[in-house]
């Protein structure tokens, strides 16, 4: 019988050269900025970092470096009470240069260098923990860790395995419906979603992702909050109307919170309410990991600020 309750990560966190400047330089122009130094983030590593912290068995599936970068990623994980027993550790010459640069309450964020290719076959160990898990959430594309990552998620699914895309709008691929149509919930943002429907309506992009075995279409949408799909319900929600010092991982930290609530029995609405009211905290500290929260501090939060709605 599957065990229920644990949630399996692809990928982890990164390692971002991080940078508040007051202002954002014209072409030519040179400023002075604070440097926060080489901070934990990442897309994966946030969203997973959050639902431990929310209280759901977490694990991180992911290579990561033996070096000391390496080690202050292993770090962050176990701070938040991330499992990392399938974290594999090898040396990598290889460097994914990430630089965050933070101005007025949005981040610019600069990629240099290749990411490594593990491509990975799984060892019938690890295909256990993927199909044991309840959720196992990913990208797009994480071939650059799994190899063959579409045959690796039609099997989660024929496995009945809920699959979690963040449908990112830099991660297009040439199957991307086929790798989306394993999904059980996906969340893309306003972007995403203009990219992906091409051209047709949100309505009929739904109804198709659904036909495939889609539950949950869920769509942020910055300030104005958020939309949720399903087959039998559509419904938007307003968000906090908050003072933004950094937008870096407010996404991260929406996903993770509706993860959360899901995982625990929450319906739709209360799931969207309460990543909404994360996603606002998240955004009025700077740094790629200030969205990761406890249910305590949120509900604060939504108490107190429940006129900014």
């Amino acid at each position: 019988m599957k065990k229920p309750g644990y949630a399996a990560f692809i990928g982890g966190p990164v390692l971002d050269d991080y940078f508040l400047l007051d202002h954002w330089p014209a072409q030519g122009d040179k400023i002075k900025g604070e440097y926060l130094g080489k901070v934990c983030g990442g897309m994966i590593g946030n969203a997973a970092r959050n639902c431990s912290s929310l209280g759901i068995k977490t694990y991180c599936f992911d290579v990561v470096d033996t070096d000391s970068d390496g080690e202050r990623i292993m770090e962050a994980l176990r701070k938040d009470g991330v499992d990392t027993s399938y974290v594999i550790r090898r040396h990598n010459e290889k460097k994914l240069v990430s630089v965050v640069m933070v101005s007025e309450g949005e981040r610019n964020v600069f990629l240099a260098g290749d990411r490594p290719s593990w491509a990975l076959t799984l060892s019938p160990e690890q295909k256990e923990f993927f199909y044991q898990a309840e959720y196992v959430y990913s990208e797009l594309l994480a071939s650059w860790i799994i190899s063959d990552d579409l045959t690796f998620y039609r099997d989660l699914k024929a496995h009945g395995v809920k699959l979690v895309f963040d449908l990112e709008v830099t991660m297009a691929a040439e199957d991307w419906f086929e790798r989306v149509s394993c999904a059980n919930l996906v969340f893309t943002n306003e972007f995403g979603v203009e990219k992906f429907r091409e051209g047709e309506s949100i309505e009929v992009f739904a109804e198709r992702l659904f036909v495939q075995g889609v539950k949950r279409l869920v769509i942020t949408l910055g300030e104005k909050g958020c939309r949720v799909i399903t087959p039998v319900e559509d419904f938007a929600l307003p968000t906090y109307q908050v003072k933004a010092a950094d937008t870096t991982g407010a996404g991260d930290t929406f996903n993770s919170t509706f993860l959360s609530c899901v995982m625990k029995g929450m319906d739709n609405r209360t799931a969207a309410e309460y990543a909404n009211a994360a996603a606002s905290m998240a955004v009025t500290k700077p740094g790629p990991a200030s969205g990761i929260t406890t249910w305590e501090k949120i509900r604060e939060f939504m108490q107190e600020n429940k006129e900014k709605l």
